[in-house]
């Protein structure tokens, strides 16, 4: 591959597969190395490494946010957004294995609880008894997405 045809688009394209086939083993130089490039030319595209992990993050978590949806019925609802929730947590579990990438996944995160603990207290949850049933919910999708 030549300098020429690397772009942004590309670069992430290959850090997905790299993070999805071995992310303990994510770096530049192992990207750089699928692309057939230097190192150096990475950072062309990317001021540093927690620049590319940050766009990664974003690629993935754009790919993959969840709503809570709003029409149907409420048990419905929350059985379509728990799927949403178990396919995210599929698409996060890669990047969570490198180093230094979970953070970037704060944002994401926090904005699926926001939805879900609306989607708790639209069902009549109130205050710490609707924090409960979010954390049910979350951590049987964890159970689920991990086995």
């Amino acid at each position: 591959m030549t300098r020429a045809s690397l772009s942004r688009d590309r670069i992430l394209d290959e850090a997905v597969a790299l993070a999805s086939d071995s992310p303990t083993a994510f770096s530049m130089r192992r990207l750089a190395d699928r692309l057939g490039v230097t190192p150096m030319a990475l950072y062309k595209w990317f001021d540093n490494r927690d620049d590319l992990l940050r766009a990664l993050t974003e690629r993935v978590t754009g790919d993959a946010a969840a709503s809570a949806p709003t029409d149907g019925p409420w048990l419905d609802r929350a059985l379509r957004y728990t799927v949403a929730i178990r396919a995210n947590l599929l698409a996060y579990l890669p990047l969570l294995r490198i180093e230094g990438a979970s953070r970037h996944l704060a944002a994401n995160v926090f904005r699926e609880a926001d939805e879900s603990l609306r989607l708790m207290l639209e069902l009549g949850y109130q205050g710490q008894a609707a924090v409960d049933a979010y954390r049910v919910m979350f951590w049987a999708e964890i159970g689920r997405a991990h086995v």
